[in-house]
């Protein structure tokens, strides 16, 4: 009975020996993949995202489901799992993986990994280093190639960085057509038209109001072509005339008016701080950023279904565009609403809406709030660094009721420290950037 019993805990609780994976011939079957990606990397200066897009310039076709890429920017991998379960091996081409070392490791089923003894492979056929123009012209061949089987609001990052890559070699002409082709697949989307608004040269009218327009309601009946009485007295239809296309600028003012809410019209405002000269129309773009965000505060700090971005994103840079404009009544506004989803943005949320309360509240001649606002930036501060710099300059200027005083909310983007209020590093403040960089 109690040798019974001793067999059944030894079963029960000891683990059970490892099943035999063969490391080794799952990495050499993986050695013509490996060739093929750094082939890829070389000719493209890119990391394929998925092995789609080695057919069929680097390989033949495809390799079986087991064998999948983890297309990281930083730390690109190969993997394969072992038939057997748990069990796989990884390949990292940089040395910038979590283990460290381009190369074979093999990771077991407790997770323990360990290098692999077999030698990196060359690629297939050793190419020349290439020209600039011929990379460029290749790592845009494979963009077009993601864009043709991406469908939805995704297809708008491939768009975005082919766009870039011309903006990069100086061919902004040819960057209107990408646009128009990005909004076509993907209408309802910000970026191609903020981007088509940013390049377009003419001078931008600001329009009285921002708010949308009230619209009559539109008959099910459909429309009819208009009639040209012919001279032998028979009517016949002549073909409508396409209204004349509206200017970039105009279009993404209808764009927010239809599609109203926060960030789209945070978008506008971001666009008229990017035309900071008068225009024809004698209105500046400082009354844009006022109207579209005064438009802003009107509906709730959502994001959009396919927005990655955190809500301190948009309302750090809304704030920035509101106090720099003077509007401090809308810095408020802005700064409450951020308050209210900022536990959505999880447990390392930024809190620089205390910041920006201050320096508005101190610009309106509020002393006890800002004071009260900046000494909690402060105190913040210490437990976990915020995107706003300059706290201690904030909170002096405020015990001093210095309502005079320029809120400087980050020197070069946020990378700088206030030693004063937090030894740690920094975060950088993830402005938005029209294109990617490079």
């Amino acid at each position: 009975m109690i040798l019974c019993i001793g067999l059944f805990l030894a079963s029960r609780y000891m683990p059970l020996s490892e099943p035999r994976v063969d490391y080794l011939g799952l990495a050499r079957d993986g050695q013509p993949l490996v060739a093929a990606v750094t082939r890829f990397h070389t000719e493209t200066g890119l990391w394929p995202e998925d092995t789609v897009d080695l057919v069929p310039d680097y390989l033949d076709q495809r390799p079986d489901q087991h064998w999948y890429l983890e297309p990281d920017g930083t730390t690109p991998c190969l993997l394969r799992k072992a038939p057997q379960g748990r069990a796989y091996v990884r390949f990292d081409f940089t040395a910038g993986g979590p283990d460290g070392g381009v190369g074979w490791k093999k990771i077991n089923f407790e997770g323990k990994v360990s290098a692999l003894d077999l030698p990196t492979p060359s690629p297939t056929t050793a190419p020349a280093p290439l020209p600039a123009a011929q990379l460029w012209a290749n790592k845009i061949k494979v963009l077009e190639r993601r864009i043709a089987r991406t469908h939805g609001h995704g297809v708008v990052d491939y768009y975005r960085t082919k766009a870039s890559l011309l903006h990069r070699l100086g061919r902004d002409d040819q960057i209107p057509q990408v646009l128009e082709q990005a909004r076509l697949a993907v209408p309802n989307h910000y970026w191609p038209l903020l981007a088509a608004a940013v390049l377009d040269p003419y001078p931008v009218l600001i329009p009285e109001s921002l708010a949308p327009a009230s619209r009559p309601a539109t008959t099910s009946a459909p429309a009819t072509a208009p009639v040209q009485v012919a001279t032998t007295g028979t009517a016949t239809p002549t073909a409508a005339k396409a209204p004349p296309a509206l200017p970039p600028a105009q279009r993404l003012v209808e764009w927010a008016r239809e599609t109203p809410s926060f960030t789209h019209y945070f978008y506008l405002a971001w666009f008229y701080d990017r035309r900071e000269t008068p225009n024809a129309g004698g209105f500046s773009a400082k009354r844009g950023v006022r109207l579209a965000l005064e438009e802003a505060c009107k509906y709730p700090l959502e994001l959009d279904e396919d927005d990655a971005a955190k809500y301190a994103f948009y309302g750090f840079d809304a704030c920035r565009l509101a106090y720099r404009v003077g509007a401090y009544d809308t810095v408020l506004k802005i700064a409450e609403q951020w308050r209210q989803r900022a536990a959505l943005d999880g447990p390392k949320r930024d809190e620089s809406y205390l910041a920006w309360r201050a320096a508005a509240e101190l610009a309106l001649g509020q002393l006890d709030t800002a004071r009260a606002d900046a000494a909690a930036a402060v105190e913040h501060n210490k437990e976990y660094p915020l995107w706003a710099d300059h706290l201690d300059e904030l909170a002096a200027a405020a015990q001093r009721a210095d309502t005079r005083f320029i809120y400087p909310p980050a020197a070069v983007c946020g990378a700088t420290t206030s030693p004063a209020t937090t030894t740690a590093p920094r975060p950088r403040v993830p402005t938005f950037e029209l294109f990617e960089a490079e």
